[in-house]
């Protein structure tokens, strides 16, 4: 593949997310301790974004072509917490765990 179109992992599951699963055709192909799951628009059939699967777990994310506005759908909020201490981790869960308490 062309490093050119490499994303990082969250900007591909964005895109992915984006797309109307009425409108994309996903195939799946191997060859030699790789797997490729390529994306393809179903209404005018241009390759949209790959996901690169290496035997050793290694993975690589395209994306070649953004989809038409009839093939869209509003990206759904994903939020994401980086927890780099165990303290941190500790304290998150604390948290949750009052939240639970709080419900009940």
């Amino acid at each position: 593949m062309d490093n050119i179109y490499e994303v990082e992992r969250d900007d591909y599951v964005g895109f992915i997310g984006q797309l109307r699963s009425d409108c994309r055709n996903t195939h799946v192909e191997q060859n030699e301790g790789v797997t490729w799951y390529k994306t393809y628009s179903k209404k005018y059939g241009n390759l949209l974004c790959v996901r690169e699967i290496y035997e050793d777990g290694d993975e690589h994310y395209y994306v070649f072509d953004m989809p038409q506005d009839d093939e869209r759908q509003a990206a759904k909020p994903v939020r994401k917490i980086n927890l780099e201490s165990r303290e941190e981790v500790q304290a998150f869960f604390d948290f949750l765990s009052q939240l639970d308490k709080e419900k009940k």
